[in-house]
């Protein structure tokens, strides 16, 4: 009988570990001003971790006598169980906030998160505003981490989440989502364009997008002569499509120059059709980009907004099209283009009261303008001016381009890629995200979720 009470002890003991170690994450990121930008997700993180300790703690407090072995042995068993869910839950995002130690990464780190958070708060803050989506379901911005990857990925909320090491938090309800970012792409600040179409992912997670994104492309497919098996093929590319095309919202053209530059690969990479492949061909992709910019800014008034984005679109495919020139095999998917904007972009969404998803977020001229000025200032290493952090990020990208315009890139490249940093941390948020914050999630809603993904846990891990 010594040695289950000493087990008990022991277990008693192991739990006292991890509340205490997220608490002192939680009072890091209320007393250090750069941690201020990760406040709402620690209390989420802490109603997590609280929420598992609850679930131990009473499974601590009912455990039978020790004169019954075999239900006490199999209650230290659940225990244990239990300790091991919650470790597993933390050590996911524990890894995450780690990486934002390093001195190496550390400010190349945030400047991702303020992008991240940017982009998510001007569609959800827009959603809000337009009653799109319910105040209690307005949840914590993405986390962005590091990896060992070629490209940025996200896991959506309603997503098994895998660092590449091991599969972690199965349910439905994660307390924030994840972003992750190459270790090595943080050296070009530019190409964190990439995280906007990521943050997308977490519009159509939020906003349940997907399905209706679907079903008004395959009407706008409907009495055309456009194969089933191609249909079928744009279908499967939805999920793709609306991210790439929302970022050019939050962003602007920038973000079409940085994944062209990305998917530079090689022909047989860049043309081919891959089945089952969720993102559409790479061709078509930046196609698909640069038909849509000239749309963007159709129903303006204004002649010269126009014609910037056309100029955009032109110097795009300028470029694009004698990298690869045998296209024709792609002709067909090119010539759907129109159909395909009109289906996802264009077309009314129910969640959105009868609104399209072009009206999500707006990129206006003064967005242009603001981008074009301030790649000018980057340039002549001004970095402390007022600009939101999506479009700061276009800056640098826009900067880029102007220095290969002047033959001075391998002269700028450097000091540009610094002052966006410091450009970024300029305009970051300030202070933490409170509950009197608009976008602030709402602490029972947020408990009510917690509450259900660590019920679902626990049993999972039981059944194991």
């Amino acid at each position: 009988m010594d040695l289950l009470r000493l087990r008990r002890r022991e277990l008693e003991r192991r739990t006292k570990e991890l509340p205490a170690e997220v608490a002192e994450w939680k009072t890091l990121a209320e007393t250090d001003l750069d941690s201020n930008l990760h406040w709402s997700q620690m209390e989420a993180i802490a109603d997590l971790i609280a929420a598992f300790s609850s679930r131990y703690d009473t499974l601590l407090g009912n455990l039978p006598s020790e004169n019954d072995q075999s239900l006490y042995e199999s209650g230290l068993y659940d225990i244990l169980m239990a300790i091991g869910s919650a470790q597993r839950a933390w050590d996911f995002f524990r890894r995450k906030f780690d990486q934002r130690r390093s001195d190496r990464f550390r400010k190349r780190l945030r400047a991702a998160d303020i992008i991240a958070i940017d982009c998510y708060d001007a569609a959800i803050g827009a959603a809000k505003a337009k009653g799109w989506i319910a105040a209690e379901d307005v949840r914590e911005p993405p986390l962005t981490y590091l990896s060992p990857e070629l490209s940025a990925m996200t896991w959506a909320r309603g997503t098994r989440p895998n660092d590449g090491q091991s599969e972690e938090l199965a349910g439905s309800t994660l307390p924030i989502p994840v972003v992750e970012v190459p270790y090595d792409q943080t050296a070009n600040v530019w190409e964190f364009l990439s995280i906007c179409h990521e943050v997308g992912h977490e519009i159509d997670a939020d906003l349940k997008l997907l399905s209706a994104i679907k079903t008004n492309l395959s009407k706008a497919f409907e009495g055309t002569a456009l194969p089933q098996p191609r249909q079928r093929r744009w279908l499967g590319w939805a999920s793709e499509i609306f991210p790439d095309l929302l970022a050019l919202h939050f962003s602007g053209p920038a973000f079409a120059y940085m994944l062209r530059n990305i998917l530079i690969l090689p022909p047989n990479q860049v043309m081919q059709i891959i089945p089952g492949d969720a993102h559409p061909n790479h061709y078509i992709r930046v196609m698909l980009c640069t038909q849509y910019i000239r749309t963007m800014g159709a129903a303006s008034p204004d002649a010269t907004f126009r014609s910037a984005l056309e100029q955009h679109a032109d110097a795009l495919e300028a470029d694009w099209k004698p990298l690869y020139e045998d296209s024709a095999a792609l002709n067909d998917y090119l010539a759907d283009i129109p159909l395909v904007i009109a289906g996802v972009m264009d077309s009314a969404i129910p969640a959105m009261e009868g609104a399209t998803l072009r009206s999500l977020v707006e990129y206006s001229k003064e967005h242009e303008d603001a981008i074009t000025k301030g790649a000018t200032s980057l340039r002549q290493l001004n970095s402390q001016f007022g600009i939101a952090p999506r479009h700061a990020v276009s800056v640098v990208r826009i900067a880029i381009n102007d220095a290969i315009v002047n033959n001075s890139l391998d002269k700028e490249i450097d000091a540009l890629s610094t002052n966006a940093i410091q450009l970024l941390e300029h305009n970051a948020p300030k202070g933490k995200r409170s509950i009197n914050d608009p976008l602030a999630s709402s602490p029972s809603a947020r408990k009510s979720r917690i509450d259900r993904f660590v019920s679902q846990e626990l049993s999972r891990s039981l059944q194991q």
